[in-house]
């Protein structure tokens, strides 16, 4: 019974970082359609600007019916390719803390008492863990602050 709850509380964990995998993947679709959408009006805006100005040029007439056109348009592919970037950003941290995870909390926590077995620790453990996992890490950081300060005096 303990081995079936370890492989649902496993598979729980699976499941939720192939939903926000999913989520990312749709997300980025999304964006990289808007991105495409905003070049092809940016680039279809610029060539009627010039267009526009070659005209005016010959004839001495300006023709622009909207001069901030082509601005907003830059503005909306720029906001667009921003969120893009974040999107990018935001997955490349999430799977850097997947694979953190998995490195140094290979264990699922279980989400009951009762799922406890080999493959799953307690949250208790888990935080026994994360304790000891910084005080290391402030021992570390004690003892390079020391090495510099000794470096420098």
């Amino acid at each position: 019974m303990a081995a079936a709850s370890s492989g649902s509380s496993t598979s729980v964990q699976t499941q939720m970082t192939q939903d926000s995998h999913a989520e990312h993947m749709n997300r980025l679709k999304q964006l990289i359609h808007l991105v495409e959408n905003a070049l092809v009006n940016v680039l279809s805006q610029t060539d009627i600007a010039l267009q526009q100005n070659a005209e005016s040029g010959e004839s001495g007439k300006t023709g622009d019916e909207d001069p901030h056109r082509l601005e907003r348009y830059l503005e909306d592919f720029l906001n667009v390719s921003d969120q893009l970037e974040d999107l990018l950003e935001s997955m490349q941290a999430a799977e850097r803390m997947t694979a953190l995870s998995q490195k140094y909390a290979p264990k699922p926590v279980s989400s009951t008492r009762t799922d406890i077995s080999q493959d799953t620790q307690t949250y208790t453990d888990y935080l026994s863990i994360a304790r000891n996992q910084i005080s290391i890490s402030n021992e570390l950081q004690d003892l390079l602050a020391d090495f510099v300060k000794s470096k420098l005096t």
